[in-house]
């Protein structure tokens, strides 16, 4: 996905995530996020259709990127799904059939969120519950705690 980022040495982000123990909590909850959500979509892999999983991450790059549509080939999306091309090509023919989403050129568009939220396996509703769970803020404790 386009995008910004921002880059600095590992020892320089190391020297100011050591004394910032908020900032240490958020980052192993993130971590510990990411790999439930690896564990996660390697089990779907193998128990769900290409059309659910195409669903679920459809769903997941929407709610990332923030935006409706989005840059994105079947190519790309059979990588991410571990399929073949054809197959994801097939599932996107039949969400596309059913008014859930419309792709041109390389881009995605979504239609109809909370339809695709329908043909979505089980699976995108537990990596966000897991992720909410976990990345919740969290109030911050009295005294040593708050200021860091």
């Amino acid at each position: 996905m386009p995008g910004d980022a921002l880059r600095l040495p590992s020892r320089i982000f190391l020297g100011l995530l050591k004394p910032n123990t908020r900032t240490q909590r958020l980052l192993l909850r993130y971590m510990y996020t990411v790999f439930q959500q690896v564990s996660r979509s390697a089990a779907c892999n193998l128990f769900h259709t290409v059309k659910h999983r195409s669903a679920k991450w459809l769903l997941m790059t929407w709610e990332r990127v923030g935006e409706r549509e989005f840059e994105l080939s079947h190519e790309f999306l059979a990588e991410m799904l571990g399929a073949r091309r054809a197959g994801v090509s097939k599932a996107a023919f039949e969400l596309k059939a059913a008014g859930l989403i419309d792709y041109r050129n390389g881009r995605m568009r979504i239609q109809d969120a909370e339809g695709l939220k329908k043909v979505s396996c089980e699976c995108y509703f537990l990596i966000q519950k897991e992720a909410n769970d976990v990345l919740r803020p969290v109030a911050p404790k009295r005294g040593r705690a708050a200021r860091d």
